[in-house]
């Protein structure tokens, strides 16, 4: 049994038993051993991986594959050669009960797809919102960069840090504010998970190169002249700790929000690009709903049958959160608070675009 504290935020516990399977693909104790804890009384969600029997009665059926009964829902549901199949229960009543069954290559995805939204789903009952956004810090000041898959988020993230800013996270960080009325501040909590790397981000800059061993880089290629050799079928990324390949790194666990900066993918470089304060909302709230996917379809399926529930209203609750959280360092006074409405465009991440970031920073 293992047992998660992600700031006193969302506490979840993940009972397993012992695998071949989880040793090899389990993506939990990458994802989450930062949050690792001792033990914990009073979880908000349990989560036990293997075999169970289904609670089926009296169930509707939805899509011809989803379960659904009030506060529950069953799936099963696959990804190339991965397979899982689950339940929930708790989600409108406070405290969450998954299981969880995969084949194999299973064990490579329900972390992602299953258990990841329903921490976000946590964290925004009690008021946080998680953001898809690199995140680095100085001086206890952040700077946020939201951006979608594949932007290079990572890469960004690495190479601010290797200049000596303190790291948040370079997928996920978590928003929340505190204070009273136009006095609160919005912070940023960090959300440190494994560096994933594959083999193209070793050929943009040299930030990856000088932090790797032959042997590493070796492996890299190996996964790369697979990915090729299925046609882009098995992309096998590899995982580093961040104190592995930044051994001098400071995490920032928490800390002041004062800039956001929105970066998007284009065919060449630029920064200050004009971005008004609802598009910067409006792309915070899609970027998260399309990485929510194959769980949207699920929380789909269940607002369907139960239109008035939480699963049913929960973009329309982040969106509100959200924006209060953002709202609030705009209307505070006295405070450093800028959230830049320039955005950086990226053509490619190389050390000229790397350079230009570095100059934006400054």
């Amino acid at each position: 049994m293992e047992y998660y504290n992600i700031h006193n935020i969302v506490t979840f516990v993940i009972k397993r038993t012992p695998s071949l399977a989880h040793k090899i693909f389990s993506h939990l104790d990458m994802e989450y051993d930062y949050f690792k804890v001792k033990h914990l009384d009073a979880p908000d969600m349990t989560v036990t991986i293997g075999d169970f029997t289904p609670d089926l009665k009296d169930c509707y059926l939805v899509d011809n594959k989803y379960y659904i009964k009030d506060d529950y829902i069953y799936f099963k549901d696959s990804y190339k050669l991965a397979s899982w199949e689950a339940e929930i229960t708790g989600f409108e009543t406070g405290q969450i009960v998954v299981n969880i069954k995969s084949n194999f290559l299973g064990h490579l995805f329900y972390d992602g797809y299953i258990i990841e939204f329903l921490i976000k789903f946590i964290a925004l009952q009690k008021g946080y919102c998680f953001l898809h956004a690199a995140g680095v810090a100085k001086d206890g000041k952040a700077v946020l960069f939201p951006a979608r898959s594949g932007t290079g988020k990572t890469t960004l993230a690495m190479a601010l840090v290797n200049d000596g800013w303190d790291y948040i996270g370079d997928d996920l960080v978590i928003v929340g504010t505190e204070g009273k009325k136009v006095f609160k501040d919005t912070f940023v909590y960090c959300y440190p998970t494994f560096i994933h790397v594959f083999d193209y981000h070793l050929t943009k800059t040299d930030i990856y190169d000088e932090h790797l061993t032959s042997w590493q880089k070796l492996q890299l290629k190996l996964k790369w002249l697979i990915y090729k050799a299925t046609a882009g079928y098995a992309k096998l990324f590899s995982y580093f700790k961040l104190n592995e390949m930044f051994p001098e790194t400071k995490i920032a666990k928490k800390s002041k929000v004062t800039r956001m900066i929105p970066v998007t993918k284009k065919d060449k470089s630029k920064f200050n690009f004009k971005v008004t304060d609802n598009e910067i909302l409006n792309s915070l709230v899609l970027n998260m709903m399309i990485e929510s996917y194959p769980f949207e379809h699920y929380r789909q399926a269940y607002a369907f049958i139960f239109p008035n529930s939480l699963m049913k209203t929960f973009w329309e609750d982040y969106e509100k959160t959200l924006e209060n959280c953002l709202k609030r360092g705009w209307y505070t006074k006295d405070t450093d608070f800028d959230f830049s409405t320039y955005g950086f465009e990226v053509g490619e991440w190389n050390e000229q675009s790397v350079k230009s970031l570095r100059g934006a920073m400054e």
